[in-house]
Parts: C-alpha cells; sequence; structure tokens
C-alpha cells in the first residue's frame, strides 16, 4: 500500500453539515425537540466560526475552546 493511502498518522473528521442534515430531516418528521436543539447548537458553532475566520490558528483553537463548549 501506499503511503499516501496509510492511515496510520491520520485522524478521522467528520463533517457537521452531514450531522446537521439528520437533524434536519428529524425536525420536518416528528418536530423532534432533541434535534431541534442540535440544529440550534450547530447553529452556535458555526457562528463561532464565523468570527474567528480572520484569526491565527492559534488564536481560532483558544476561541473555539471557550466558545464552543
Amino acid at each position: 500500500m501506499s503511503s499516501v493511502l496509510r492511515q496510520d498518522d491520520r485522524t478521522a473528521a467528520g463533517c457537521l453539515v452531514h450531522s446537521r442534515r439528520k437533524f434536519d430531516e428529524l425536525i420536518k418528521v416528528n418536530q423532534s425537540p432533541v434535534a431541534l436543539q442540535a440544529v440550534q447548537r450547530i447553529a452556535l458553532i458555526y457562528r463561532v466560526e464565523r468570527e474567528v475566520q480572520a484569526l491565527t490558528a492559534d488564536a481560532r483553537l483558544a476561541m473555539r475552546q471557550t466558545r464552543s463548549r
């Protein structure tokens, strides 16, 4: 196997957009209060991401850790 395909030193990262879409589907199907809360929390995370966009990587990390908990 080529070194590009080896996954020993990689970390899997899920995309929040895909998760959000599933919660959106739950809201449309049965008005799930848990799904609604999840979508609202994801919106807050997106807001933080927009606000820290222009910062350095270290500053973004600090803001994410502080504001996205």
